[in-house]
This record gives structure tokens, C-alpha cells and sequence, in this order.
């Protein structure tokens, strides 16, 4: 019916696309995990100062639960809403965008109150 020269070709071409389907998706959890990497580059964590208690500052994780530190692992000038990286240094820059994002949505909650 067929050749062998073109049954030849046939299973050369098909084998072919088994090899690049295998190596694509082999390598797609590969890609995913280097994306996923990429993402969590900086692994401090920040926490924010959410009040001083006697020797103790009070600081709040991301979900909210809260944790103490003596207060003097902190610097001098640290206050009330600072964000501070693990290693207990004040990040200004996560506190300014923390207080703009609040600003932001005080801004939108008066305004749909008002409309």
C-alpha cells in the first residue's frame, strides 16, 4: 500500500512531534516554577508597627495576626504605622504606599457617600 520510504517519512514526522510535545511539556512545571521564583525574589518579610506597649512593640503581619518585640530591636525614630522589614529596619517607601493606598480608598468611600 505504502512505501517504506514514505512510511519512513510518516513515522519520522509523527516521532518528531512525540519528541516536541514531551520536551514542551516537560518543560512548562520548569517555566512555571522560574516564573513563580521571579515573584518571591525579595524574601523579606514586612510587618507594620501597630502600637508600643510598655517595652514592646505590637507589630502586625500581612494576615493580620500580631506578634511582640522588644521595643528596643527598633530603631529610635520608629513610630505608630512604620513598616518594617524582618531584620527590623523601617522601609519609608512600603509606609508611604501603605498610606496612600488608605488615603485612596478614604477618598472613594466619601465619595460614594456623597453621590
Amino acid at each position: 500500500m505504502f512505501s517504506k520510504k514514505v512510511v519512513a517519512v510518516i513515522f519520522s514526522a509523527i516521532w518528531t512531534m512525540i519528541v516536541c510535545f514531551i520536551f514542551v511539556f516537560a518543560m512548562l512545571p520548569c517555566n512555571y516554577s522560574m516564573a513563580e521564583e521571579k515573584k518571591y525574589q525579595n524574601p523579606e518579610k514586612r510587618y507594620t508597627i501597630d502600637r508600643f506597649e510598655e517595652d514592646f512593640a505590637v507589630l502586625e503581619r500581612e494576615d493580620c495576626s500580631t506578634f511582640n518585640i522588644p521595643k528596643n530591636q527598633l530603631s529610635q525614630e520608629a513610630k505608630e504605622g512604620d513598616v518594617v522589614t524582618d531584620r527590623w529596619v523601617i522601609d519609608k517607601s512600603a509606609a508611604e504606599s501603605i498610606k496612600n493606598d488608605i488615603m485612596e480608598l478614604l477618598q472613594t468611600v466619601i465619595n460614594a457617600e456623597y453621590r
